[in-house]
């Protein structure tokens, strides 16, 4: 006989075990798939930081800003237009050729589009004369601040008379190849946005100036420094958009006159530092004085000038330029 102890066991024990809960086994790689939650995808902003404008001091009132900012938009519409002749003529284009010669087309491009698109950030334009030489330096109509401020720029006063809008490209008797570039407001901003760390890198510079002196750079040996010369860049653009856009086909080149020896590659007077030399857009540091005998420039003529000079004949020689004194003394006219 069976005790009855065990036949309760033996039905029971089912009915128990039905009653207790059921344990899962866990793996290392079990997991609750509920409890984990969804990444939240971050944006990735690639073009932040980017400023579309060219930044413009708070020291500049409504007028300033205002002629400012529109020389700004015409600096970069000719840059763009050079830019673009470039991508469709290539270096076939006759004014290519003359202005670089048989250099390639990527690094003019490259300093085009630096000012038609790249990120303004840093680049600073002001009107408060923070280095004084508007007030002390004769006929300056704006300076790159250099060693102060390697990306601002000045604008003194004398540039709200004396620049025109592109609206006036081969008109008031101008002509590429006896005017100046400066004579624009998009000319003369695009030249000093060159100068700034930013836009120009410590790369672009005065290897030629004026028409005949950029003419000259790229048909000769060094013809591949005109894709970095500034007055290059300055003359190609402005030509580009007098002939192509402002009166189509035909430009204003006028009638180039037969230039006078100048100072560029020629003994002590082509240095660097007297080549390098533009209007208005040197250093603001304040100018040292006078050596014994000083360089008067402009354009396509490089002289000396006595320290005996009378001021008066100075004043006379340099009369209806814009001058201003380097550091090193010289004195700058176009």
């Amino acid at each position: 006989m069976v005790p009855i102890t065990v036949l309760i066991g033996l039905f029971v024990s089912p009915i128990f075990a039905a009653a207790l809960p059921v344990l899962e086994r866990a793996t290392p790689l079990s997991f609750d798939a509920g409890s984990i939650q969804e990444p939240v995808a971050t944006a990735y902003d690639w073009i932040s930081g980017y400023v579309s404008e060219f930044p413009i001091h708070s020291s500049c009132n409504t007028s300033e800003r205002a002629e400012i900012y529109q020389g700004l938009q015409e600096a970069v519409l000719i840059a763009q237009h050079a830019k673009e002749h470039i991508l469709v003529h290539g270096n076939n284009s006759e004014l290519f050729k003359k202005y670089f010669g048989a250099g390639p087309t990527g690094p003019v491009l490259g300093w085009y589009d630096k000012i038609a698109t790249a990120n303004r950030a840093g680049v600073l334009f002001r009107c408060d004369d923070p280095d004084q030489n508007c007030a002390t330096q004769d006929n300056w109509a704006g300076h790159w601040r250099g060693s102060n401020a390697t990306s601002e720029t000045v604008i003194c006063e004398l540039s709200y008379t004396t620049r025109w809008p592109l609206a006036a490209m081969c008109a008031r008797g101008f002509d590429v190849a006896t005017g100046r570039t400066s004579n624009y407001w998009a000319g003369d901003l695009m030249h000093r946005l060159y100068h700034t760390d930013i836009v120009g890198e410590g790369l672009v510079e005065h290897h030629a100036d004026g028409y005949h002196g950029c003419v000259e750079l790229a048909a000769g040996e060094n013809y591949t420094l005109a894709a970095s010369n500034s007055a290059t860049l300055s003359y190609f653009a402005i030509e580009a958009y007098a002939y192509d856009i402002a009166v189509p086909g035909e430009g204003c080149l006028g009638k180039p006159v037969e230039k006078e020896d100048d100072g560029h590659g020629h003994g002590a007077a082509s240095s660097s530092s007297s080549s390098s030399m533009t209007e208005s857009t040197t250093s603001s540091t304040t100018a040292t004085a006078a050596p014994a005998s000083t360089t008067s420039i402009n354009p396509t003529r490089v002289v000396q000038v006595p320290a005996t000079t009378s001021s008066a004949t100075l004043a006379q020689e340099t009369a209806g330029k814009e001058c201003h004194t380097h550091a090193d003394g010289t004195l700058h006219c176009v």
